[in-house]
């Protein structure tokens, strides 16, 4: 079925999606020769790409919409980060979960800090401050006018533009300036170090820029807002009343962070019962593949015991599927499962401050607090 033309699609497309999803559609045209398929098998060939149907991408590696390096690079890149990651978090993993309870505690306003406790706990992964200092300030300013909720939709678009330039201008300096040093032998490397040991030397600082910032992305909005949704839902209910596991699964089932996985035919070919033109766009979206009447029962419903049997080919692709998939997909569920863990047996006290959803590239939580009591 086809969405009808209209700016409410645009302003509240969750909405229109919901309508359509009603009635069990095969496919959803969002707009003219963009399909939304809501079939799990079309969407794994779309992601998996496995005849070549589509130009390949990568949500991740992408630099200005073309392949960042070669995909050895992208491997190589992928499992010495996601290794140092989980090193990083074992050593602090104590430190981390205390902030969390302490933001809880103070009854902070919710999913902007989210994005606080990811960009402080994961900062000196990301960047080594006493080698570049110089970036703390800029970063901060990505984290306050492109991280905090609604900042897209409502903020001022040409003071992010500057703050990117400028970000992009320093990032540059300082790739070229690690370059000219010796590598760095110790354990807790940061991504800067890591992304010069597996690229080619002749690699562009530009390019190490933009894979920066898809690590600095990835921790503080995505893993940011799979840690705000989880605890949304658990305040909601009073408690951690179920597995934390089932709960951050979900969680994502319901608001997938990543919900439009746009793909580019390479050449006119089927798609399940869509014929798809060389000219079209097929979007992989979990959020209506999450929300189908025939991928889940009551799709609509906040339910973690589901988890309990659910089988592992389920129709379920919160970090997208294939060669793609989110290197950092098993941490961000250990890791959201652990700090969500560590507020059960608690009472919680929940209040939304807001019922405004913002429609940007991750899906965050309408704002709320949460404070945490002990059971009397």
């Amino acid at each position: 079925m086809r969405l009808e033309d209209t700016e409410e699609k645009f302003n509240k497309p969750f909405q229109a999606l919901d309508q359509a999803l009603s009635k069990c559609p095969a496919h959803i045209e969002f707009e003219q020769d963009n399909y939304y398929v809501t079939d799990f098998d079309s969407a794994k060939q779309a992601m998996g790409n496995p005849d070549g149907n589509y130009v390949e991408q990568s949500d991740f590696f992408s630099v200005n919409g073309t392949m960042f390096s070669t995909r050895d690079v992208q491997i190589a890149i992928g499992k010495d980060a996601i290794l140092s990651l989980k090193r990083y978090y074992e050593q602090r993993r104590s430190k981390i979960i205390e902030q969390f309870k302490h933001q809880i505690n103070l009854g902070q306003r919710w999913p902007d800090s989210a994005n606080d406790l990811m960009y402080n706990a994961f900062y000196d992964f990301l960047v080594d401050n006493q080698r570049s200092p110089q970036l703390r300030k800029l970063l901060d300013q990505v984290l306050v006018y492109s991280l905090y909720s609604g900042q897209k939709t409502h903020g001022a678009g040409w003071r992010r533009a500057f703050i990117r330039m400028r970000v992009h201008r320093a990032l540059r300096a300082v790739f070229k300036a690690r370059r000219r040093q010796s590598p760095y032998q110790g354990n807790n490397r940061d991504v800067i170090d890591i992304l010069l040991a597996s690229s080619p030397e002749n690699e562009s600082p530009k390019a190490l820029a933009q894979i920066f910032l898809s690590f600095f992305f990835a921790i503080n909005s995505s893993m940011a807002f799979t840690l705000a949704w989880s605890l949304y839902f658990c305040a909601k209910e009073g408690g951690v009343l179920h597995p934390p596991p089932w709960i951050v699964k979900e969680a994502l089932r319901l608001w997938p962070v990543a919900w439009n996985l746009p793909r580019t035919p390479s050449k006119a070919h089927t798609l399940g019962e869509l014929d798809i033109k060389q000219t079209d766009t097929v979007t992989v979206c979990p959020y209506v593949l999450h929300r189908h009447p025939d991928n889940w029962p009551q799709p609509e419903r906040f339910y973690p015991p589901r988890w309990e049997d659910t089988p592992a080919d389920a129709p379920y692709m919160p970090f997208g599927w294939g060669t793609h998939k989110c290197i950092a997909s098993a941490f961000a569920l250990t890791f959201t499962a652990d700090l969500i863990g560590a507020i059960q047996g608690q009472q919680l006290t929940f209040e939304q401050l807001s019922d405004e959803l913002h429609p940007e590239p991750a899906i965050a939580p309408p704002a709320f607090t949460v404070t945490a009591h002990n059971p009397a």
